[in-house]
C-alpha cells in the first residue's frame, strides 16, 4: 500500500492547529509539561516527513535562509549556547516549510484555519469567563487601581500574544467568507469578539499596539471607510477610558511617577543601553558570532557585565547571535516581505503584510514571537498556509 505523504502530513498540521492553542494553557497547570511535550512530538513528526519527502521538496529563498539560520544556531553550540535554548528557536520554521509543502490546496488550508478557530474555543472561552467572576489571577495597577488578569493562561504576555494570533486567525475567516460555511465565519466573529475582551483586561500595551497596528494596516487595504469609521470609534473609546490607558501605557502604579518615555517604556531604553554598550566593548568575533543562545539574563539584572533581557527580539538576537546571526534572520522577513508584495493583490495579501508589519513592529518593543515558542509556532503555520493562497484568483475571496 502506497503511503500518502501529503495526506499524513496535512493531518499533523491538522492536529498540531488543534492542540498548539489548548495545550498553551496547560503551562503550569500539570505535573507533566504537557504544554512542552505534544507541541515537540507533533513538530519532530512533521520533520520526519520532511525529511523523507527531501528529494521533492525545493526550498525557496525564505526557506533556505530558514535553514541557514537553523544550522547557524545549532553550530552556535560551539561558541556558547545551551543546546536546550536552540530547538525552541529554530523548530517554529519547520511548522511553516510543512504548511507550504503539505498545505497547497485551499481545502486543506482552511481546515487547517477551522482546526485553529476550534483549538483557541477553550482558552478564549474559558479565560472570558474567569476574568468576567474575577476568577482569573490578577494584578491590581495601584495608581489607577485597573486589574490585570490573563485567564486561562500562564501570564499576562502569555496571554496578550497569543490572543493576538488569534486576531491573524479571524481576519483570515473575514477574508474568505465565499469558501468557508457560515456556522465557521459566526463562530470566529463571537471568539473574536470575546478575545479583544480578554486582551484588553491583560493590559499588555505590546498586544494592545500589537492589534492596533495590525487591524489599522488590514482594514486600510480593505476598506477605507470601515476603517476611519473603526478609528473614530476606538478615539472615543480611547476618550472613555482615558484612565485605563494611561495606567496600561505609562506603568502609573504609583502616584508620583513622571510620564515619560523611561516610564513608558518599563526601563527599556536603559536596558537597550546598557546591552548596548556592552555589544560595543565586546571583541570583534563576538559581534559576529555572539554570546550563545541562553546566555541572557531572564529577567531584569542589576550586574553591569550580565547581558540583560533585552525585550527586544532583534536586540536579543544580537547579542546572542551576533551581527551574522542578525542578518540571516532579517533576510528571512526581507525574502518574506519582498514575495507578498510582489504576489496578487487580494485580501490574502493585505492580511499577510498587516501580520509582518505587526509582528517586527512587536518584536521592536518585546520578545514576541522570536523566543516565544508558543507564539512563535503558530505564527509561522499560520503565515506558510496564507502564503499559499497568494497566487490564487480574487474571486475566491473578498475582494479589494
Amino acid at each position: 500500500m502506497k503511503i500518502n505523504i501529503i495526506k499524513i502530513g496535512v493531518y499533523l498540521l491538522l492536529i498540531t492547529s488543534f492542540l498548539r492553542p489548548i495545550v498553551t494553557v496547560l503551562e503550569g497547570k500539570t505535573p507533566i509539561p504537557f504544554h512542552q511535550i505534544v507541541p515537540a512530538t507533533l513538530v519532530y513528526l512533521m520533520l520526519l516527513l520532511l525529511i523523507i519527502s527531501m528529494r521533492r521538496i525545493k526550498l525557496d529563498a525564505i526557506q533556505f535562509c530558514m535553514f541557514l539560520f537553523s544550522v547557524y544556531a545549532i553550530i552556535s553550540s560551539l561558541w556558547g549556547s545551551q543546546f536546550k535554548s536552540i530547538p525552541e528557536l529554530i523548530l517554529p520554521f519547520v511548522g511553516y516549510i510543512a504548511a507550504r509543502y503539505f498545505a497547497q490546496d485551499l481545502k486543506s488550508v482552511i481546515m487547517i484555519f477551522v482546526s485553529l478557530l476550534a483549538g483557541y474555543l477553550i482558552p478564549i472561552i474559558g479565560s472570558a469567563i474567569l476574568i468576567f467572576y474575577d476568577l482569573s489571577v490578577s494584578y491590581i495597577v495601584y495608581g489607577s487601581g485597573a486589574i490585570r488578569q490573563h485567564g486561562m493562561y500562564n501570564g499576562f504576555h502569555q496571554a496578550a500574544h497569543s490572543l493576538v494570533l488569534f486576531s491573524y486567525i479571524y481576519s483570515f475567516f473575514l477574508v474568505n467568507e465565499i469558501s468557508i460555511s457560515k456556522a465557521y465565519r459566526y463562530s470566529s466573529h463571537g471568539l473574536f469578539i470575546i478575545s479583544i475582551y480578554c486582551l484588553w483586561n491583560t493590559y499588555v500595551r505590546s498586544g494592545i499596539l500589537s492589534i492596533i497596528i495590525f487591524w489599522g494596516n488590514f482594514l486600510f487595504r480593505w476598506n477605507k471607510k470601515v476603517a476611519l469609521s473603526i478609528c473614530m470609534l476606538v478615539v472615543c473609546l480611547c476618550i472613555w477610558k482615558i484612565s485605563s490607558i494611561e495606567s496600561i501605557f505609562w506603568k502609573a502604579d504609583t502616584w508620583d511617577r513622571e510620564k515619560n518615555i523611561e516610564t513608558a517604556s518599563s526601563g527599556r531604553t536603559e536596558i537597550w543601553a546598557h546591552n548596548l554598550e556592552i555589544f560595543m566593548n565586546s571583541p570583534l568575533y563576538t559581534k559576529i558570532l555572539g554570546n550563545g543562545l541562553g546566555n541572557e539574563a531572564e529577567f531584569f539584572v542589576q550586574k553591569e557585565d550580565v547581558i540583560w533581557s533585552a525585550h527586544n527580539d532583534y536586540l536579543s538576537i544580537l547579542m546572542l547571535l551576533g551581527l551574522a546571526g542578525l542578518l540571516i534572520y532579517l533576510s528571512i522577513y526581507f525574502l518574506l516581505l519582498i514575495k507578498i508584495i510582489n504576489s496578487k493583490k487580494n485580501l490574502i495579501q493585505s492580511m499577510l503584510l498587516s501580520m509582518i508589519v505587526a509582528s517586527l513592529f512587536t518584536s521592536m518593543i518585546t520578545n514576541g514571537y522570536t523566543f516565544r515558542f508558543e507564539a512563535h509556532q503558530t505564527f509561522w503555520i499560520i503565515v506558510g498556509c496564507a502564503q499559499n493562497l497568494l497566487g490564487e484568483s480574487k474571486r475566491k475571496f473578498n475582494c479589494l
